[in-house]
């Protein structure tokens, strides 16, 4: 396998990520019910970062093929996980 960056030099990039990607979530989070400068206040930066940084780790840690699974089952367990993998709509 090959990495273009190494593992722990993601925070940069996340950072960037994490930014343009508050706008466009803006339009998709309730319907756009939240201006960028709103939904901005509201995310919790460090804890994106953290679960950014510890899906990341498992592409180090785990072959590609076993990827959506380990995936899925951190996903489920964060708070509106079991709403998701059971098509329920979560309240924010």
């Amino acid at each position: 396998m090959s990495y273009y960056v190494v593992q722990n030099e993601w925070e940069d990039l996340l950072e960037e990520a994490i930014e343009a990607a508050i706008d466009g979530a803006s339009v998709e989070v309730r319907q756009g019910e939240f201006s960028p400068f709103q939904l901005g206040a509201i995310v919790d930066r460090a804890q994106l970062m953290e679960m950014s940084t510890t899906l990341l780790a498992f592409t180090y840690q785990h072959p590609a093929k076993a990827l959506p699974g380990i995936v899925k089952d951190y996903l489920v367990q964060l708070p509106g996980g079991e709403d998701w993998r059971l098509g329920r709509q979560a309240d924010l």
